[in-house]
């Protein structure tokens, strides 16, 4: 068991790791690989170090954030995270994903690397409606375009040799499944959870989904399949789209999820402590699940302080400063059942700003027709 491990980023995912930390008596503490600052604990105090000293101190690392896998600043500071992740960091790399989804066989949207007008032209002709993805950075609607069947999109000069395209997919759901790996290769994962997204980002999730009942086997197959491949240490999130009802993979996510925040409230171990676990030698379980779950997103505006008091509303706030499309904080909800879990939802429903309320409505108004 190693007492101490370095995270690489520090926004609320690392904070949330932190915390879980601290509840097992183990030091994580996040660095700004940029500034070389390093933030202890949950400690909004930043202290200047040098990468010997990060070196010395933490045997182990992880990431909150994909890009910083191939950031050239990661080795500097870790190299036992380049060590540990050679065989996967690529994973924050669209491209790099798909090719190795293609080759361990696991299904996933049709795909082609974007690197003329030409390559477009030829989706188009091939499958009609297309998405075309940045292969790196892109992410909560951003750096993603839509075309439609025959539809023409004015796209900056540089997607070309930086995206993929993939066939737009007809599906019935979207869902994700969060699960881990330890060094000695326990797997380990939480039930599917059904996800809503408003302009790309991730509104709602709903755990144990319903609409998965069948499918949770398979998606443990594909993802333990990947982590196994790869030699992934600590959590992982897979994204993907019921079709004719089973899997394809959309998107994999090599860290703790936003899809998972509802393990908070709903298990007996979360995934930020499920991730500590497996990057320390800590011993893991299969996580009991408690009733139904539903974590909201709160996405671009401020604090509504009548949360802070709300029955039944387990509320993480991230402290960070108020953009439009930025990712605030987080609602869990958790009842025994879903009439009580839809009578929690009806009550936070006056309490949310304009553009959650409607989602989680329309969440609420499909469970309950």
């Amino acid at each position: 068991m190693h007492d101490k491990l370095l995270v690489l980023g520090t926004g609320q995912l690392g904070l949330m790791m932190a915390q879980a930390g601290a509840a097992l008596g183990i030091s994580v503490d996040r660095l700004d690989v940029a500034e070389g600052l390093l933030y202890p604990g949950t400690s909004s105090y930043a202290l200047p170090v040098t990468p010997e000293t990060i070196k010395a101190r933490y045997p182990h690392a992880t990431v909150e954030r994909e890009d910083l896998l191939e950031d050239p600043l990661t080795p500097v500071w870790a190299p036992s995270l380049g060590g540990e992740s050679a065989g996967w960091a690529g994973l924050g790399r669209r491209d790099w994903q798909k090719s190795l989804l293609d080759s361990l066989g696991l299904a996933t949207a049709p795909w082609l690397k974007l690197d003329s007008p030409a390559d477009l032209q030829q989706a188009q002709a091939q499958w009609g409606g297309v998405v075309i993805k940045r292969c790196q950075g892109g992410y909560d609607g951003r750096g993603q375009w839509q075309v439609k069947p025959g539809a023409q999109v004015e796209l900056p000069a540089d997607v070309y040799g930086g995206c993929i395209v993939e066939s737009m997919i007809g599906f019935s759901a979207e869902v994700s499944l969060v699960g881990a790996r330890t060094r000695d290769g326990q797997c380990v994962f939480y039930p599917l959870a059904r996800n809503w997204h408003d302009q790309g980002i991730l509104r709602v999730s709903h755990a144990p989904a319903a609409v998965a009942e069948g499918l949770q086997a398979e998606a443990e197959a594909m993802l333990a399949t990947l982590m196994h491949a790869v030699n992934y240490v600590g959590v992982m999130g897979m994204e993907c789209f019921v079709a004719d009802g089973h899997l394809l993979i959309n998107e994999i996510a090599p860290r703790v999820h936003n899809s998972g925040h509802w393990t908070q409230l709903g298990t007996d171990l979360d995934q930020f402590a499920l991730h500590v676990r497996a990057h320390c030698g800590v011993p893991v379980h299969v996580p009991r699940v408690s009733g139904e779950s539903l974590m909201i997103n709160l996405i671009g505006h401020a604090l509504n302080p009548q949360l802070l008091d709300a029955e039944g509303v387990d509320l993480h706030w991230y402290g960070k400063s108020v953009r439009p499309g930025r990712k605030l904080g987080h609602i869990n909800l958790n009842a025994a059942d879903r009439a009580g879990l839809l009578a929690q939802a009806n009550a936070l429903l006056p309490l949310l700003d304009q553009h959650a309320k409607p989602v989680l409505a329309s969440v609420i108004g499909l469970f309950e027709s």
